[in-house]
């Protein structure tokens, strides 16, 4: 009987039979993914705080409390960025994103905090808004980009213009001649506010397509609210 320890069963290739080396695989330096980016906001008090997150081939939505939907970037058609100011949010632009299916879903760069009281995301949202694009033309090359508002808005709202002018020269010649009163006043002070709103409205909101890889300035929101000039 043999005093030799056993040892462990080992496998030996026949000798017509080469030995095979099996190399790990090593990850492709030129595959470099992007992280995901979230952006969040509330649109009114009506709604729950609704997250985007982005991915290199898909973009999330999530209401708070809600199970998240996942879009395919092969999925959207369309998107749609607008400048789109009310009473209290001065520098609101929003996003609409446009699927196959008919759903739209809408980012915009402010977010509800209290009545009449909105918080200005146009930092956060340009990077979010920069960024989708990026993602969604390197995985979709079918999608049609569009800005401003429709043909006949965009017609409306020079006609809106225009009559607020002659509204402007009508108070200014009741001013210079003496025949006025503080409704006139009135009248007159809104007219000096809201016709620079609409010059800029006008300014921004021209409808035209735009390309994905060089986003035009005026479809993102100022950074810097005291700032109005583009």
């Amino acid at each position: 009987m043999s005093n030799t320890p056993p040892t462990s069963p080992t496998h030996t290739a026949p000798l017509s039979e080469p030995v095979q080396t099996i190399t790990p695989a090593q990850p492709d330096s030129t595959s470099a993914t992007s992280e995901p980016l979230t952006y969040t906001y509330r649109q009114s008090i009506l709604t729950k705080p609704w997250t985007f997150t982005l991915t290199n081939d898909a973009m999330s939505f999530q209401e708070e409390g809600r199970p998240a939907v996942l879009v395919a970037y092969s999925q959207i058609k369309q998107v749609k960025p607008k400048f789109d100011p009310t009473r209290v949010q001065r520098n609101r632009h929003v996003f609409d994103v446009h699927l196959n299916n008919g759903r739209t879903y809408k980012i915009a760069s402010m977010t509800y905090k209290g009545i009449n009281d909105f918080e200005d995301q146009a930092e956060q949202y340009t990077l979010f808004i920069k960024a989708f694009h990026e993602r969604l033309a390197n995985a979709n090359t079918t999608v049609t980009y569009r800005k401003g508002i429709s043909g006949l808005g965009y017609v409306a709202s020079v006609g809106m213009l225009v009559f607020l002018f002659l509204l402007l020269i009508v108070a200014i010649g009741f001013m210079v001649t003496g025949t006025f009163n503080m409704i006139i006043l009135a009248k007159f002070v809104l007219l000096l506010f809201f016709i620079p709103t609409l010059i800029r409205y006008l300014k921004k909101n021209k409808p035209s397509t735009y390309d994905p890889h060089n986003l035009p300035q005026d479809m993102l929101p100022m950074v810097d609210n005291f700032k109005w000039g583009d």
